[in-house]
């Protein structure tokens, strides 16, 4: 249901700078490339007015001294790194492990996000950062915007398929007066990070890419830097989504309960099923409009299974109380009445009734002359 018609914000709150396969053939190095080279990244996004940098690649080890170095003295308060914290369930103990940036680059004035995301049970992106501390909050935080509190189990609301944020390449970026419009990152956040330019495919092995609600029609997974970006929007513009708590899932399965007991009190036909498909649409109508226009969550998968089984559970009892009643039918009348008359008790039993029926006949009689006769003689 969130991704019929989902609430957007009026403009992507920020743009992606992608580390994709053009980028690659432009800048002709292996992966990991060169930390001056970011470092020229940042200078160029910072001359273009980018109003934040937000560069969700993990620099936790060092590399040459001259590249970390130049790395260090771009940084600033508008740019925010990325840190990941990984959680080791034993037996024993709950191991929390952190990678940070290396420690000379995280004493400079950039600030620290923590990027790990929360997936679900079936391995898709739902849930919002749970850490205070999330790369999404820090960005926002760093364009002087006020960070609101994010509730525990606050869902996320995705926009769109991957590649709805507007996304150009590094080598682009790199020299933005060449490449892409005029005043393109003025006063924009930017996100940079992994974006394949073909979308990876559901089901195939990659780094930084996660399912979410848009993957089952779109078949693809989307990039770990335009699910911060959206993380971002959420924040700012309040689209996250609250669950609703327990009891109100409880209520709505009592009031489908109440609702198939009425449509099914005195009998199931043809038209109680119609009813039954009827209701179950108008539940998840009120389940979407409550999610779109209430930032709210209430599942309508338990109530419309209560309305089903309510109904198909009265359905099942009428369909035994009458194949039971024509089968009484067929054998107390089968040795009395014609099989055509027991056939039609048993399809319509209202027409036995006691004191038999009043109608008006018209009736024949007639004789053959002399057929007495006639027979005798055969």
């Amino acid at each position: 249901l969130s991704t019929i018609d989902p609430a957007r914000p009026s403009q992507p709150g920020a743009v992606i700078v992608a580390i994709d396969e053009p980028s690659f053939a432009e800048i002709g190095q292996q992966w990991p490339w060169p930390r001056d080279l970011h470092a020229r990244l940042v200078a160029a996004l910072r001359a273009a007015g980018a109003k934040v940098i937000g560069i969700d690649l993990i620099f936790a080890d060092p590399s040459t001294p001259e590249a970390d170095d130049a790395l260090v003295a771009a940084m600033g308060p508008d740019v925010v790194l990325a840190a990941e914290e990984t959680v080791i369930e034993t037996p024993q103990a709950r191991q929390t492990i952190v990678v940070a940036p290396f420690p000379e680059l995280e004493a400079t004035a950039a600030s620290t996000g923590i990027a790990s995301v929360v997936l679900d049970g079936d391995g898709t992106l739902r849930q919002m950062p749970r850490y205070p501390d999330a790369f999404s909050a820090r960005l926002l935080a760093a364009a002087g915007e006020p960070v609101p509190p994010t509730p525990p189990g606050a869902l996320a609301q995705f926009f769109g398929p991957p590649r709805t944020y507007p996304t150009v390449s590094y080598y682009q970026a790199l020299d933005p007066e060449t490449f892409l419009p005029d005043g393109f990152f003025r006063d924009k956040s930017v996100v940079v990070g992994f974006s394949l330019q073909h979308a990876v495919k559901a089901g195939t092995a990659a780094a930084d890419v996660f399912e979410t609600p848009f993957t089952p029609q779109s078949g693809q997974l989307t990039a770990g830097a335009e699910v911060q970006a959206t993380m971002l929007d959420n924040l700012r513009q309040r689209l996250f989504v609250m669950p609703l708590p327990a009891w109100a899932t409880l209520v709505a399965i009592a009031v489908a309960c109440l609702a198939g007991a009425a449509l099914v009190r005195r009998d199931t036909t043809w038209k109680t099923a119609w009813a039954v498909i009827a209701t179950a649409v108008v539940a998840a109508a009120a389940s979407w409009a409550l999610l779109r226009f209430g930032r709210m969550w209430l599942s309508p998968g338990l109530p419309i299974l209560a309305l089903v089984g309510v109904t198909a559970a009265r359905g099942s009892l009428d369909f035994a109380e009458e194949r039971r009643l024509r089968r009484t039918i067929s054998e107390a009348f089968g040795h009395y009445l014609a099989p055509a008359m027991v056939a039609r008790l048993a399809s319509d039993p209202s027409a036995l009734r006691l004191g038999g029926e009043r109608r008006t006949l018209s009736i024949l009689f007639c004789d053959v002359r002399g057929f007495t006769r006639f027979s005798e003689a055969l």
